[in-house]
């Protein structure tokens, strides 16, 4: 009886293994680990290959796109849209590519986000707009971009760097040439 419970505990784990390595090596997988990585030969022979380009990661619902944003990686992201990747898709957190972007500041692919139409008002499940992202990081530049987009958040991205401390004064100055108004 000892042996056979031993035999099907061995049985269940081989076979959680192979179903964990055959999903994990999927070209829609293998295309978001390229992207995560910045590797572009694997980008796009797997965009040739007919890798979905809007396929999402079962970790938390991310796209090639979301990675190569978050990980500054302009060429994959260029590369991305081209081949027709959802600019405002949302992961599990409602967090968008320009999100992701902003967040690290990464300025060249929040310019080639909002090229093609990302959405700078679109709102994560905790209600934050990419330019209350970019507050919280202190990326003034990203900021100048977004506002210049005309994000009508202004107001909220205000009150958040106000409370921020990252470099408050400019992002203050920046938010309120923009047009947004203290609190108060």
């Amino acid at each position: 009886m000892k042996r056979a419970s031993t035999y099907l505990v061995l049985v269940w784990i081989l076979c959680l293994v192979v179903v964990s390595t055959a999903s994990a090596g999927t070209p829609d997988n293998k295309l978001i680990e390229a992207a995560k990585d910045g590797n572009m030969h694997n980008v796009r022979a797997l965009l040739a290959k007919g890798a979905d380009v809007n396929a999402k990661d079962n970790h938390q619902g991310a796209t090639a796109l979301m990675f190569a944003a978050d990980y500054g990686h302009a060429d994959v992201v260029r590369a991305l849209l081209a081949r027709g990747a959802h600019v405002n898709a949302k992961d599990s957190d409602g967090i968008t590519a320009l999100m992701f972007a902003a967040w690290k500041g990464h300025a060249d692919i929040v310019r080639a986000l909002l090229a093609k139409g990302a959405d700078v008002n679109a709102k994560a499940n905790n209600g934050r707009t990419a330019s209350v992202v970019m507050v919280a990081n202190g990326h003034m530049f990203v900021g100048r971009i977004l506002l210049q987009k005309g994000e009508d958040e202004g107001a909220t991205a205000l009150d958040f760097a106000m409370l921020s401390g990252h470099a408050k004064a400019n992002i203050e100055q920046i938010l309120e040439a923009a047009g947004a108004k203290p609190p108060g």
